[in-house]
């Protein structure tokens, strides 16, 4: 699991979802998105 006390840019997150893209996963994975407010 990866988590992040502060924010992250949409650049940031297309960037993420193309390394996940290059690992080659073959079975369906969940990234969970979270903007609430604690």
């Amino acid at each position: 699991m990866v988590t992040y006390d502060t924010y992250i840019t949409a650049t940031q997150f297309c960037e993420l979802l193309k390394k996940i893209a290059g690992l080659g996963i073959t079975i369906p994975i969940s990234i969970v998105l979270d903007n609430a407010r604690y």
